[in-house]
C-alpha cells in the first residue's frame, strides 16, 4: 500500500493499514452487540458519553481522534472505513 495521504491537503500523514482478508470489518453497533458491550461502557473506554456512542452507532461520523480510539479499542475490528463509510487510500492527516 503506498504511503500517500487520502486527503488533498499537505499536512503530515499517519499511515494506516488495511485489514482486508484478515478480520471481518464491522460497524460499531454490530461490534458492541456481538461483544455484549453497552454504549455507556464503550463510551467510558473512549472517553465519550453514551449519547456520542449512540451517534457513532447510527452512522454519525466521529472526529479523527475519536475514530482512532475506536479502532484501537476494538483492535481493528471496527475500521476507519467502517466509521466514516469511505474507502481510504492508506493514510490520514495527523
Amino acid at each position: 500500500m503506498p504511503d500517500t495521504c487520502a486527503f488533498s491537503n499537505k499536512k503530515k500523514c499517519l499511515t494506516i493499514t488495511s485489514n482486508a482478508g484478515n478480520i471481518q470489518n464491522m460497524k460499531l453497533k454490530e461490534y458492541l452487540e456481538i461483544n455484549g458491550i453497552s454504549q455507556d461502557e464503550f463510551g467510558e473506554k473512549i472517553g465519550k458519553s453514551q449519547q456520542s456512542v449512540s451517534d457513532y452507532c447510527n452512522d454519525i461520523a466521529p472526529s479523527r481522534d475519536v475514530a482512532l480510539k475506536i479502532v484501537a479499542v476494538t483492535k481493528g475490528k471496527v475500521t476507519l472505513e467502517d466509521l466514516w463509510d469511505v474507502k481510504l487510500a492508506g493514510s490520514i492527516p495527523k
